[in-house]
């Protein structure tokens, strides 16, 4: 079977058992700061598991890609060492809100791996928590596993938990003896010779979670009314087992990645220690793609750091393999081939991925190979085993070379690094820079202006707003105080859609919202594009804004559903979460997205909009800053005048 197989096996099986299938969320969800990524295909299904949301149905099955590189699930250093481990994988689940419980759960895990995939029984065992007797007995009584292979484990082993808190509960887990020969570490028979060891002869293949606590922040666990049931099955594994393969990366899943980096670097891939950079390349890639088409964005901090350090991380791989151009880029449409089908996020934001990675791996190759030039000179001068926090501070702040890969390179070199000492100067240098944005932040809150409303000003007529209240929803920077600044919000975010509008018109469909920000007296858009616009180009699109404001364009809010937002259109905005209702804003015929915040209620309110700025946030992310309404621009053209005077005052005087 290949991994298409698998998967479709796997719904059909739970079809036949009443459940109905969920779309997988996006690989992080905004709302729940919890978590930096989707770790496991339950956290979607968060509040309905805490009890605090009803699910659309009681039994539920999809396929979640998840990433585990964080937290309390990081599999970031076994990645590319061993054969089992990934940044990014699949995660085959089945869940049960208040429906059937234990039994019914490990019955028709039993069934799926034994009758349909055809697993050999005696190669099968069954983990449970150690005071579970309940699953214990299931296992015993109900099916014709061998007895002497249902074990008991501890907290670390068999009770889940999706983060430091949320729901949670003891599980069951199946594992699959893959014989002697697949063992890798025979010589510490500890490890090497038994299930939940660190071995590649026992692999885990399924988790079956029983949901009965929610762990709070002190770490007390709390009863939940409603029991659930939440499985996690990782199809990599099932993969290389079903194709006897002694390793994930040698299924339909992987080879194809191989085979195309090996076409790139002109480096064979072989098993073993020496194709460890082949099979970093091929994870991380599939994690950027997955990323990059679900909206995150590499930057320096949070869920877009890690993605950095991903692409960073493999660049130096490539290096290893004397590859020195970009290479993640030219990996993703492989990526889309073999998953596309059943991502379709994959196929629509292929282009888009490609630009970014690109972006991002030019932006990095430079102070890769002048880091590695610079890390060798300061190796071939060290007089002890340890790079120092000082030495390890100036390769990152000096020269822009990531901690992670200094360690990376001095684990290789049999060397240690002084974290401590390395946190300490960057503790300093964050403190400093604290210091210096204080200060300026009170300068500008001085200069801020005060809102005040013209005498008899009533916005009722003159704004829809919004549902959102926050800076996360509507992109709104605060609450407003009062109704005129409810109307300036509202001006600068319809202008906000326009721009958005613009932008597509002028450079092309690629364009996608980065994030925004709206206050009273500006706006703020980053979108996705690779290069710096000329001055004709923002000419053109901030005629086209002022142009939409002149036709006096009615916008119209409605509330539908997001099928039949999707089929009229709407943009959405990549990463936010929906609900089965939206609010869909139109500008016209062709200007409609999903979006929740202040709008006015004809463009002609805004008056005018002039473009102040556009700079580069990220690799691949462009920033354009702007303004509205009449009094506005005319004082901010106003002080362009004044400062042109002062300057051309100065030069005279020098004459």
């Amino acid at each position: 079977m290949n991994s298409q197989d698998i998967r479709s096996s796997f719904f059909n099986f739970f079809y036949s058992k009443n459940h109905q299938f969920m779309p997988p969320s996006p690989l992080f969800n905004p709302s729940d700061p919890t978590l930096l990524f989707t770790n496991a295909g339950m956290n979607q299904f968060k509040e309905v598991l805490l009890g605090n949301e009803k699910p659309k149905h009681s039994c539920l099955v999809n396929s979640q890609p998840c990433i585990r590189v964080s937290g309390k699930h990081n599999d970031l250093e076994e990645v590319g060492v061993d054969t089992y481990h990934h940044t990014l994988f699949e995660m085959l689940g089945n869940w049960s809100f208040g429906d059937y419980w234990k039994k019914e759960a490990i019955l028709m895990s039993w069934e799926w791996v034994t009758e349909h995939l055809r697993l050999d029984k005696n190669k099968l065992y069954a983990t449970v928590y150690k005071t579970d007797k309940e699953a214990k007995e299931i296992w015993l009584n109900e099916t014709d596993i061998k007895p002497e292979h249902v074990l008991e484990f501890d907290e670390k082993d068999n009770f889940w938990e999706m983060g430091a808190t949320g729901p949670c509960g003891p599980c069951s887990e199946l594992h699959y003896d893959q014989g002697e020969a697949a063992c890798d570490k025979n010589n510490d028979p500890s490890q090497g010779s038994c299930v939940n060891g660190s071995s590649s002869r026992y692999i885990e293949i399924w988790n079956l979670v029983f949901i009965e606590y929610d762990r709070r922040e002190d770490g007390s666990l709390v009863e939940l009314k409603q029991k659930s049931i939440d499985t996690g099955a990782g199809l990599e594994r099932l993969t290389a087992i079903m194709q006897q393969k002694p390793s994930n990366y040698d299924t339909d899943l992987f080879v194809p990645l191989l085979d195309k980096i090996a076409s790139l670097t002109k480096v064979a891939y072989t098993s073993g220690e020496a194709g460890i950079p082949h099979r970093v390349l091929a994870d991380h890639s599939r994690a950027v793609a997955f990323a990059f088409a679900d909206g995150i964005r590499a930057s320096n901090d949070g869920r877009g750091y890690v993605i950095r350090r991903l692409i960073r991380r493999a660049l130096r791989y490539a290096n290893q393999l004397g590859y020195k151009k970009p290479i993640i880029s030219q990996i993703i449409p492989t990526v889309t081939t073999r998953l596309g089908d059943a991502y379709p996020q994959l196929k629509e934001h292929e282009a888009q991925s490609i630009a970014l990675a690109k972006a991002e791996e030019e932006l990095f190759l430079n102070t890769l190979i002048q880091g590695l030039e610079r890390f060798e000179n300061l190796r071939s001068t060290l007089k002890t085993d340890t790079i120092s926090g000082q030495d390890a501070f100036k390769l990152y702040d000096t020269y822009g070379f990531p901690i992670d890969l200094t360690q990376l390179l001095a684990t290789d070199a049999k060397l240690d690094v002084d974290l401590a000492g390395f946190e300490s100067h960057l503790a300093k240098q964050k403190e400093q820079s604290k210091l210096a944005h204080q200060k300026k932040t009170a300068r500008r809150e001085e200069t801020d202006p005060v809102f005040n409303a013209p005498e008899g000003f009533d916005a009722t007529d003159k704004v829809f707003e919004g549902v959102y209240k926050t800076k996360a929803g509507g992109g709104e920077s605060k609450l407003p105080q009062n109704a005129y600044e409810r109307f300036l919000l509202a001006i600068h975010h319809t202008a906000t859609h326009l721009l958005n509008a613009a932008l597509r018109a002028k450079l092309g469909t690629h364009i996608t919202q980065a994030g925004s920000l709206v206050s009273p007296n500006k706006l703020r858009f980053d979108f996705t594009h690779g290069e710096k616009m000329s001055d004709q180009m923002l000419q053109d699109i901030e005629d086209n804004i002022n142009e939409e404001i002149q036709n006096n364009v009615a916008i119209r809010i409605q509330e539908m559903g997001l099928k039949d937002a999707k089929a009229l259109g709407a943009l959405a905005t990549f990463g936010e979460t929906y609900g089965d209702v939206v609010r869909v804003v139109s500008i016209g015929e062709h200007n409609i997205e999903l979006c929740g915040g202040n709008h006015v209620k004809k463009t002609g309110l805004i008056e005018r909009c002039k473009l102040i700025k556009q700079s580069s946030v990220a690799a691949g992310v462009r920033r354009i800053e702007a303004i509205c309404s009449n009094s506005f621009v005319t004082q901010f053209l106003d002080e362009e005048k004044a400062t042109l005077k002062e300057q051309i005052d100065l030069k005279i005087k020098k004459i």
